[in-house]
């Protein structure tokens, strides 16, 4: 066997090796990213490995929080290949506490809880809201480019502001939001400790140099304007959220 013949055979066995070594890492992926649906007792799951997730009922106040957007898996009937999980699941991801899985595109599907959290959360769905804090949500990069949600409660001292101006300042009912010509919004959230339960609580809105906390009433939109002490409160929550927005638009021009 000449040079020429031996140089051929060797990029040959190593063309095969590579391919070989890739196939394995493709099908040892998919496999750890596939998940099953299955019905159990009346309720649907999902298992994950070892783990069962059940779905919740549906709930207005429960928000999970997703960050990681590579901590996605695909859920798939039990016949399904698992190289085909990819393009035939559903794309769930998990929580950044481990304990749910959030649909990727389509929240009409419920959240699914872990087995050995469900009656907890579960006995907290069906009992009353309590609220112990104040949040706001806005979106900003992260350190890996992932576009995410980030919640921040709000300071005793933020707080103690919103409270003195629905004291303090008679409202003024209003048809509409939009009446005020805005030029910024940001929602404020009832939200538990670990800000796992939300329910809307006011918008802080910007328009001109003014702030306005809005209310939203079964019969009427209502408005109260923020005095001057106050806004200088309120204002870094806003100044807060404006320039995570700001960094997005720099960033995507860029891109």
């Amino acid at each position: 066997m000449n040079n020429n013949i031996k140089r051929f055979v060797l990029i040959l066995l190593a063309v095969v090796f590579a391919f070989t070594l890739s196939g394995c890492d493709i099908v040892g992926n998919a496999r750890s990213t596939q998940a099953f649906i299955q019905e159990k007792d009346g309720v649907s799951s999902i298992l994950y490995g070892n783990t069962e997730y059940k779905l919740l009922p549906s709930s207005d106040n429960l928000s999970p929080l997703s960050t990681d957007y590579d901590n996605i898996i695909y859920v798939t009937e039990p016949d399904v290949p698992v190289l085909l999980s990819y393009f035939l699941g559903d794309a769930y991801n998990i929580s950044d506490d481990g304990i749910f899985l959030l649909s990727a595109y389509d929240m009409s599907g419920g959240y699914y809880c872990r087995a050995d959290k469900y009656d907890e959360i579960l006995k907290a769905l069906e009992g009353d809201f309590n609220a112990t804090d104040l949040c706001y949500s806005y979106y900003c990069y992260d350190e890996n480019d992932n576009y995410i949600e980030e919640r921040t409660k709000l300071t005793s001292n933020e707080s103690s502001a919103i409270l003195s101006v629905f004291s303090n300042v008679e409202y003024t009912a209003i048809p509409e939001i939009a009446n005020l010509n805005y030029d910024y919004l940001v929602e404020v959230y009832a939200c538990s400790s670990d800000t796992l339960f939300m329910e809307h609580y006011t918008d802080i809105v910007l328009s001109g140099d003014e702030y306005y906390l809005i209310v939203y009433d079964e019969q009427a939109t209502l408005s109260y304007k923020v005095p001057e002490a106050e806004a200088t409160v309120i204002s870094e929550i806003v100044n807060t959220v404006m320039n995570a927005d700001e960094f997005y638009y720099d960033y995507e021009e860029e891109f």
